[in-house]
């Protein structure tokens, strides 16, 4: 979404008819840019910065972010070096931040028409946003060179992802599954795959990449063959 810059009308009309969002700007430069400026009055706020006008949370100021100014309430390790994603508050509204969007372009994932601002009020749709985010970028990862989640094994089975399934989220419920045998490789995800039993005895392979996966298995030497591929897979 490509925001438009506010006249220095626009600009005075919004905080005027937002008395609130006016006392969080003044208040934040009064506060944080205080300590490298002078004073400044709202008019010589208004006079001196821009603001781009977004559809549904007002207008955001341009020149927080060039003080470090970061009250992050949620974040995630999407891909260790690479990509990390933040959500911050920020006066009135959320904003989603990347570590590196220029690294995300390389392995050509794009940002065009993404969410990246909330209302103050919607920190769960936010979060949700993000995770969508995650989510999307951790597949292009791992189905770049293997086809990971659409790949039909030996054994005429595929892996589930466990978020986008009710049943197995449960049945991997944190102490619901006991090890049974576990094979790790050591390539750029450190990928794991093991041979896991639930409390009502149903055998899986769970296999984790950047996200986790479950197959349904029959036998323990139908599992073996499973681990047997996987640790081939990348060879």
């Amino acid at each position: 979404m490509n925001l438009e810059i506010a006249t220095k009308q626009e600009a005075v009309e919004w905080f005027a008819s937002h008395p609130n969002e006016r006392k969080l700007l003044v208040d934040f430069d009064y506060e944080v840019i205080g300590k490298y400026e002078d004073e400044r009055s709202f008019e010589q706020i208004i006079e001196t910065s821009d603001f781009l006008k977004h559809p549904v949370v007002g207008l955001i100021p341009t020149y927080i972010e060039d003080y470090g100014y970061e009250n992050t309430v949620w974040s995630e390790v999407v891909f260790a070096e690479v990509y990390y994603l933040y959500i911050d508050k920020v006066l009135w509204y959320f904003q989603k931040r990347r570590s590196s969007e220029e690294s995300l372009e390389f392995y050509g994932f794009s940002f065009i028409e993404r969410e990246n601002y909330f209302p103050i009020n919607e920190f769960a749709r936010a979060v949700e946003s993000a995770k969508k985010e995650v989510r999307e970028f951790r597949q292009l990862m791992e189905n770049e060179s293997v086809q990971w989640e659409t790949r039909t094994w030996s054994n005429g089975k595929r892996f589930v992802y466990l978020g986008e399934s009710d049943d197995c989220v449960e049945v991997a419920a944190p102490g619901a599954m006991q090890e049974v045998a576990a094979v790790k490789l050591s390539d750029i995800y450190d990928s794991t795959a093991q041979v896991v039993q639930s409390a009502e005895g149903k055998l899986y392979v769970k296999a984790t990449l950047l996200d986790e996966y479950l197959m349904e298995i029959e036998t323990v030497e139908e599992a073996k063959i499973i681990l047997e591929e996987f640790e081939h897979l990348w060879s």
